[in-house]
Order: C-alpha cells, then structure tokens, then sequence
C-alpha cells in the first residue's frame, strides 16, 4: 500500500529477480524501491530498462486516517512540532477524547476553534491567534 495524492495506483520500479531472504519479508528484501526508476537504476546497478514495474495500490493520506484524527494529533510531539494551524474532524470522536484532546492543546498553548457539529475544527497558537484578534 502507497500514500498517493490522487491516483489508486503508483507505478514504482526495482531491479527484478530479487527474492525474499530467510527472515525478511519480500518488501525488506527489495532494497531499492522508487517511483523514480533512475534513482533504482543507479542504486541497483542496472540499466533503467531492465527495471520492473510494480504497481502499488494507494490510498490519500486523508482516506488512511479517516475517522483517526484524535489519535494521529495525540501522537504528534507538539514540544517538538509546532504547527501553526491543525485542521481535523471532531464530529466522530466521544467527548471525553475531544476533551482531552483540548486539554493536550491548551498544555501546549493552542486555542481550539470549534467548526460546529459538520465542520472541521481549527487549533492555532494562542499567540497566533492574539495577533490575528
């Protein structure tokens, strides 16, 4: 499976013949994998026509984790990461995940904007959102 932003499939290329080696999966075991097939073709050691042509099915980022946004923005190291503006969907999750979702942002000086019950909600730096008051 690929992350795409708009196709259903990816071509990606790698040099044939490769087989899986005990204790690897078939993908570990491909070593050079692009959707560039120069960039195979150099790293492999082989010509760009004698490459192999895979395709991939993919899926947007959006449709991956769809319904997941509560999780996938806990996992996020805002100490680390500072976004200056998180869009996600509130509608599907429990209140009691919201809540601590909120209190998470506000332990990190983000004010959260409410879209309603069928819109998104916005997250900003408070400071972002003084300076746009």
């Amino acid at each position: 499976m690929a992350i795409a932003p708009r196709d259903r499939q990816v071509v990606l290329y790698r040099v044939p013949g490769l087989t899986a080696v005990a204790g690897q999966t078939m993908l570990d075991s491909l070593f050079v994998t692009s959707a560039h097939p120069q960039v195979v073709a150099r790293q492999g050691g082989v010509a760009a026509h004698q490459l192999e042509r895979v395709l991939v099915p993919a899926l947007r980022l959006d449709e991956l984790i769809e319904r997941y946004d509560g999780e996938v923005l806990q996992a996020i190291d805002l100490s680390r990461h500072r976004p200056r503006l998180i869009q996600f969907e509130h509608g599907h999750m429990a209140r009691g995940d919201l809540d601590a979702l909120e209190r998470r942002l506000a332990g990190h000086h983000y004010r959260l904007l409410y879209g309603g019950r069928f819109a998104d909600s916005l997250a900003m730096p408070a400071e972002m959102l003084a300076q746009l008051t």
